[in-house]
C-alpha cells in the first residue's frame, strides 16, 4: 500500500454524487481520515471540483441546467476513461 493517495476531480465527483466508483473512493478517503495514509488533491483539481459543484448545484440554491444532465456527465466521464485506457495500451481510437 502507498503512503499517500492522490485524488483527481472525477474521483471526488464520483464520491460526492454517488456515481460509479464511489465505494472505492470512499474506502480511500476512509484511509486518509483514519490517518493510515496522506490524501492529496492539487489546487487545480480542487478548483475543478468547486467549479463543477457550482455548475451542478447552482448558486443560491438555484440549480443550473447542467445540474440536470447527469447522464451526459456520465457519458463524458466514460469517454474520457475509455480514451485514457486506450492511450495506456497504445490502442488509440480514430479521431
Amino acid at each position: 500500500m502507498s503512503d499517500r493517495y492522490v485524488f483527481d476531480t472525477e474521483a471526488i465527483i464520483a464520491y460526492l454524487y454517488d456515481e460509479p466508483g464511489r465505494s472505492v473512493v470512499e474506502a480511500y478517503l476512509r484511509d486518509v481520515r483514519d490517518g493510515a495514509v496522506d490524501g492529496l488533491l492539487t489546487e487545480t483539481n480542487a478548483g475543478e471540483v468547486l467549479s463543477l459543484i457550482a455548475r451542478f448545484e447552482g448558486i443560491d440554491d438555484k440549480p443550473t441546467t447542467d445540474s440536470l444532465r447527469t447522464a451526459d456527465r456520465d457519458l463524458r466521464a466514460l469517454e474520457r476513461w475509455e480514451f485514457n485506457s486506450n492511450e495506456l495500451t497504445g490502442d488509440l481510437p480514430p479521431r
